[in-house]
């Protein structure tokens, strides 16, 4: 029970960040060529963790669907 509380945190975190990161992206227009790197790099880790988090989100998906049956 007490992962699943983490995991929602995370969760929330995650999307938070992916909403700073676009709020960014509309409110900010001209990027030094070092904050244009900085924010790839900020997208791309966000992505990287987004994916790793729906994996492991099917993997717990998969074994409550195998202990169901």
């Amino acid at each position: 029970m007490g992962n699943e509380k983490i995991n929602i945190n995370i969760t929330w975190v995650v999307r938070i960040l992916w909403m700073v990161s676009f709020i960014l992206l509309l409110f900010i227009k001209d990027f030094s060529p070092a904050w244009k790197w900085g924010y790839i790099g900020f997208i791309v880790l966000l992505a990287v963790i987004t994916i790793f988090r729906i994996r492991e989100a099917q993997k717990v998906w998969y074994q409550e669907s195998d202990n169901d049956n």
